[in-house]
C-alpha cells in the first residue's frame, strides 16, 4: 500500500533523474565543439512497483544508465573510408611533386632540352668542320646530360621524402596503439562495475579514427569493453597489450638505395602487411610510382647513350684519338662477360667484332686489328689484352673497371665497324659516358678536344667534310631506339609525361570521390552523435519542469506529513 513516505521516495527519484538529465545536457552543450565527442543520453526506466491487492503502485523513475548516442556501423564504414582517403591524399601530394619535376610544358623541361640536342645534331651534320657548331653540340650534350641528372636526382629526392615520412609515421602509429591499449584498461575497469565509460570511449574512437587514416586496420569489441585491433591478419592491440612497428633499412627494396625502410614487427622482425592508409600511399609512391619514373628516366638515358654512342664510337672526327682515352662505363668485374647480368651494364651485346685502326703522325694507317666478340664470353679484360698486343697501343682496365687505351708517342687511333656493341658496352669513344640518368655526361676526352667529335667514317682524315656519322646521329630523332625499339626518344618521353598526367588525374578524381564519401559518412555520424544546441536547450527546459514537478511532489507530501503529525499531537 502506498504511503506519504512512498510519495517522498517518488519525488526523490524524480529529482535524481532530472538532476542527471540536467547534468548530461549541460555536459553535451559544453562539449559541442569537442572533436569526436558523442552526445550522451540518460536512459530512464522505472523502479519495480509495489504490488497491492488492487494492483501495482509505481515507485517513480530510475536511471538505467548514461550512454553515448553512437552508431557502430557508421564508425566502421567511416574508418574504412578514411584509410582509402589517407592513401589517395598522400599519393596526390607526391604526384604533384613528380609533375613539377618534368616541368611540362616549359622552356626548361627535359622535352625542350631533348629537342635542342637533336637540333644541335642537325646543325652539326650540316657543317661538321665549324668549331663553333662543334662547341654548340658539346654544350647541348652537357645540357641534356645535366637535365637527366637533375631529373633523376629530384625523383630520388621524392623517394627520400616518402622514406622519411614513413620513418616519422611509425612512432605515431606506435603511440596510437599504446594509447588505445591504455584506454582499453581504463574502460574495462570502469565498466566492470556496470557503468559506461562514455568519455573514454570517445577518446578511443578518436584514436581509432586517426589510426585508420594512417594505416588500414580492422577491430572488434569484446564483452568487457576492450577492442582488439588487427593490422593485416596480425594483432596490433590486444586488450592491454600492443605491438610496436619498426622501420629498418632493407637493401632488397632497391639495390641502389640501401637506405629505404621496410616496415616490420618489432618483436618478430617479420614484414608488416600494409594494405591501406597514408602509410600504404607512401610505400606505393616510393617503391612503385616514383621508382617507375626513375626507371623510365633511366631508359631515356640508356637509349640515348646506346644509340648515339653506337654511331659515335665507330666514327671518326677531324683527327685520330691520341694519348690516353678512358672508357665511360664502369664495370663491377672486368673479368665477367660484357653482357653478364652481374656486370649491371644495360647495353645490348651480340656476336660480332670491331676494328682498331692505328695512324702515324702523318695520318696514314699504320696498323689495324679486328677483335672478335662473343656474347657471354668476351670480357673487358679480354679486349684490353687484345689491344695491348698491338705495336703502338697499350691497354688495361683501371681500378674502376674502365677500359683505358693509350697510344704511343706520334700515333693515334680510331675504332670502326663495330657489329657487336662492345664499344658502347665499354664506353669507348662515346659522345656520352655513363649508363643511366644519374651517371650520363659528356665524355671526358671530348671536353677540350672538339676535333674528336665523330662526324664521318673511314680512315682518310683529310676528308674533313665527311658527315655520314653526324647524319646517322641526327637521324636517331626519328628512329625507334627506346622501349625495346618500340618508340622514339621523344615519343617515349612524351608517353612518360602523358602517363604521369593520366595517373595524377585519375588519382585526383579518386581523391575527390573519397573526400565526398568521407564527408558524407562523417556528416551522418555527426547527425547521430553530434550535439544539437536547439535540441539540448529544449531538453533543458523539459528537465527543468520535471525537476520542478518532483520538488512539488516532495513539498505536498511534506505538508501532508505535517498535517498527520499535528493530528497526532
Amino acid at each position: 500500500m502506498g504511503t506519504l513516505f512512498s510519495a517522498l521516495h517518488i519525488g526523490r527519484n524524480g529529482l535524481m533523474v532530472a538532476q542527471a538529465q540536467l547534468d548530461t545536457a549541460g555536459h553535451n552543450i559544453a562539449n559541442i565543439n569537442t572533436e569526436g565527442y558523442s552526445r550522451q543520453r540518460v536512459d530512464v526506466t522505472t523502479w519495480q512497483p509495489n504490488y497491492t491487492y488492487y494492483g501495482e503502485l509505481g515507485r517513480g523513475p530510475k536511471i538505467a544508465g548514461v550512454n553515448r548516442v553512437r552508431e557502430e556501423f557508421l564508425d566502421k564504414v567511416y574508418r574504412t573510408q578514411m584509410a582509402s582517403l589517407g592513401q589517395v591524399d598522400v599519393q596526390d601530394r607526391f604526384y604533384t611533386r613528380l609533375e613539377d619535376i618534368f616541368q611540362e610544358p616549359g622552356e626548361q623541361s627535359f622535352g625542350a632540352r631533348l629537342s635542342a640536342f637533336f637540333e644541335a645534331l642537325s646543325e652539326f651534320s650540316s657543317n661538321v668542320e665549324d668549331p663553333s657548331v662543334r662547341e654548340a653540340l658539346l654544350s647541348e650534350t652537357r645540357a641534356i646530360s645535366n637535365a637527366l641528372n637533375e631529373t633523376a636526382r629530384r625523383i630520388e629526392v621524392v623517394r627520400s621524402n616518402a622514406n622519411e615520412e614513413i620513418r616519422n609515421m611509425i612512432p605515431e602509429i606506435n603511440a596510437l596503439a599504446e594509447r588505445i591499449a591504455e584506454t582499453n584498461v581504463s574502460i574495462r575497469r570502469i565498466e566492470a562495475n556496470g557503468a559506461r565509460a562514455n568519455d573514454l570511449r570517445d577518446e578511443r574512437d578518436r584514436l581509432l579514427d586517426r589510426l585508420s587514416r594512417l594505416v588500414k586496420v580492422s577491430y572488434r569489441e569484446r564483452d568487457n569493453g576492450e577492442v582488439e585491433v588487427l593490422l593485416g591478419d596480425e594483432q596490433l592491440v590486444n586488450g592491454d597489450r600492443w605491438r610496436a612497428l619498426t622501420a629498418t633499412a632493407d637493401d632488397t627494396i632497391d639495390s641502389d638505395r640501401p637506405d629505404l625502410l621496410r616496415v616490420r614487427w618489432a618483436d618478430t622482425g617479420q614484414n608488416t602487411l600494409i594494405v591501406g592508409g597514408e602509410l600504404r600511399g607512401l610505400l606505393i609512391m616510393r617503391d612503385y610510382v616514383a621508382a617507375d619514373y626513375r626507371d623510365r628516366t633511366d631508359e631515356i638515358a640508356r637509349a640515348l647513350i646506346e644509340s648515339v654512342n653506337g654511331i659515335h664510337s665507330q666514327g671518326r672526327g677531324l683527327a685520330p684519338l691520341s694519348g690516353t682515352i678512358v672508357g665511360g662505363v664502369r664495370r663491377t668485374d672486368p673479368t665477367l662477360a660484357l653482357d653478364d647480368p652481374a656486370g649491371d651494364v644495360p647495353f645490348s651485346l651480340q656476336n660480332g667484332s670491331f676494328t682498331v685502326n692505328v695512324f702515324d703522325a702523318a695520318g696514314a694507317l699504320a696498323e689495324t686489328l679486328t677483335i672478335p666478340v662473343t656474347s657471354g664470353v668476351t670480357s673487358a679484360q679480354d679486349i684490353a689484352a687484345a689491344i695491348d698486343g698491338m705495336a703502338n697501343l697499350s691497354a688495361n682496365v683501371d681500378a674502376d673497371g674502365r677500359l683505358v687505351v693509350t697510344s704511343a708517342t706520334g700515333f693515334g687511333f680510331a675504332f670502326a665497324n663495330d657489329t657487336s656493341g662492345a664499344l658502347v658496352s665499354l664506353g669507348m669513344n662515346g659522345l656520352f659516358s655513363g649508363t643511366d640518368a644519374e651517371t650520363i655526361r659528356l665524355s671526358d676526352h671530348l671536353e677540350t678536344n672538339l676535333e674528336w667529335i665523330s662526324s664521318g667514317y673511314g680512315t682518310n682524315f683529310r676528308l674533313t667534310g665527311d658527315n655520314r656519322a653526324a647524319l646517322a646521329m641526327q637521324a636517331l630523332r626519328a628512329s625507334s631506339v627506346a622501349d625495346s625499339g618500340r618508340q622514339t626518344l621523344e615519343g617515349f618521353y612524351q608517353a612518360t609525361v602523358a602517363r604521369l598526367g593520366i595517373q595524377s588525374r585519375d588519382n585526383s578524381a579518386s581523391l575527390q570521390v573519397e573526400q565526398g564519401f568521407a564527408q558524407d559518412f562523417d556528416r551522418r555520424r555527426e547527425e547521430v552523435s553530434g550535439v544539437n544546441m536547439d535540441e539540448e536547450v529544449t531538453n533543458l527546459i523539459a528537465y527543468e519542469r520535471a525537476f520542478q514537478g518532483s520538488v512539488r511532489i516532495i513539498s505536498i507530501a511534506d505538508r501532508l506529513l505535517e498535517v498527520l503529525v499535528n493530528l497526532g499531537a
